[in-house]
């Protein structure tokens, strides 16, 4: 690569991280422009207060030196294990912006960072597919600006809200599938797969899931697998997750739900994909399947140019095409056997009950065939002419989503200093402490 080359590619990956950031702070809203006024997500969410006391409580505890294990603040007298029950590995990202901003102010750059690393995987994944440099910024804008994240920001899940290791993750193993790699790719392939795992592995159990199909469909268009490699990330991956996974495997009797007998859960119909949403609406759980229109028209594009396609390209467009399919089925959770076949056969798997977040595969693989669309038309224009080409065609899709719907376009946030109507009269109760019985289990399901 000449030194023209590397720089041109330093200024496309700039780019990719500027409009990240800026639909970062876009989604942000009022968190990001007052942060010690206002928290990310909605305080009427029940998951959302406890999510931002988590990442706290997991600082809190680290820059202490104090166990994660158990946790005696609240379940008096026999408290809770939130670290392992609430994914709360999320804390130790948290912790460098605690510790010099505090909190709620330490959240924004922590949701930044998320956007900024979401952005950099999408580019990688369409680079790596063959849509080329400008086009990949196309589809690194498509997985920014997904409705799916507002879903999770709005109720302050920041576990799900970090897709950045997963993307990153499959974007670099795409890389290596069929070509070979340096140590470096491959040490860094291995490193974000062992943290897609550290900080939610339901997501690593997405990327397997994902690479699966990246490896078959590279076998049907008669490439080379770089086994070598595929097998060095995977050992590294392993290593890397290993500690929390013997720490889990160890406290497992201790997380809430795992002695649950049925199967699929309720939650799982009340979570899974309905055909009665509309797909051009981004709201609720059908959010994360709604697609603005410029990234319907590109990926037509894409699939009308199939037979004027790289090999690389074909492999790219049967990857996606096969990854909306599959984690579109499972997005409809029990629905549909193949939700059955694929989380019925271990313990863990079968506690998995949010079929809907399968949409960020299914969003990947729009992601890809846009890319693609997009690099047929970009590559009639000049060189000096496609990134700005690119931005501008990128720009489109969060204007599309906001005329289909998608605003004020930031997500739902809640005021800090003064309560909301709703809390005050708790103010008013007398003694020193609350007492919360445990929820009637016939009324909440599990």
């Amino acid at each position: 690569m000449s030194i023209k080359q590397v720089e041109d590619h330093r200024l496309f990956i700039l780019a990719c991280v500027c409009l990240s950031f800026i639909i970062g702070v876009l989604r942000l809203g009022p968190a990001f422009w007052d942060p010690s006024q206002y928290l990310i997500g909605g305080w009427g969410h029940p998951d959302n207060l406890g999510n931002h006391w988590l990442l706290v409580w997991v600082a809190e505890r680290v820059l202490a030196g104090e166990s994660l294990l158990h946790n005696t603040q609240y379940y008096l007298p026999v408290g809770d294990h939130p670290w392992l029950a609430g994914n709360g590995s999320e804390g130790f990202l948290f912790l460098p912006f605690y510790a010099l901003l505090g909190w709620p102010v330490g959240t924004v750059p922590l949701v930044l960072l998320y956007f900024m690393g979401i952005g950099l995987g999408g580019y990688a994944i369409s680079a790596a597919a063959g849509a080329g440099r400008a086009a990949s910024l196309i589809g690194s804008v498509i997985l920014t600006t997904s409705g799916f994240w507002v879903r999770e920001m709005n109720a302050g899940r920041f576990s799900q809200l970090d897709g950045m290791w997963l993307l990153l993750s499959l974007g670099l193993f795409i890389g290596l599938c069929v070509k070979k790699r340096s140590a470096v790719w491959t040490l860094s392939c291995g490193l974000c797969v062992g943290l897609t795992g550290v900080f939610y592995w339901y997501y690593a159990y997405f990327f397997v899931l994902s690479a699966i199909i990246v490896v078959l469909s590279a076998l049907v268009c008669r490439f080379s697998i770089q086994w070598k490699q595929v097998l060095q990330a995977a050992a590294i991956s392993l290593v890397t997750i290993s500690p929390l996974a013997m720490v889990y495997w160890q406290n497992w009797d201790l997380v809430p739900g795992v002695d649950e007998n049925v199967f699929p859960a309720p939650d799982a119909y009340a979570d899974a994909m309905t055909l009665s949403g509309a797909l051009l609406v981004p709201f609720g759980r059908t959010a994360g399947a709604v697609q603005s229109v410029p990234t319907l028209l590109l990926a037509g594009v894409a699939c009308v140019q199939f037979k004027h396609m790289s090999k690389k390209q074909r492999w790219g467009m049967l990857m996606a095409l096969i990854l909306c399919l599959s984690f579109g089925l499972l997005a409809f959770g029990p629905k549909t056997p193949l939700f059955e076949l694929i989380y019925g056969w271990s313990a863990p798997l079968r506690r998995f009950w949010w079929p809907s977040r399968h949409l960020i595969l299914w969003t990947v693989g729009f992601s890809i065939l846009s890319s693609l669309g997009g690099k047929y038309l970009l590559d009639r224009f000049s060189n000096s002419r496609q990134l700005w080409m690119a931005i501008g065609f990128s720009t489109l899709i969060p204007f599309s989503l906001w005329l289909q719907g998608d605003r004020p376009f930031h997500a739902n946030h809640t005021p800090v200093e003064h309560p909301v109507e709703e809390y005050l009269p708790i103010a008013d109760i007398e003694g020193d402490g609350i007492i919360m019985p445990p929820i009637n289990p016939r009324i909440a399901n599990t």
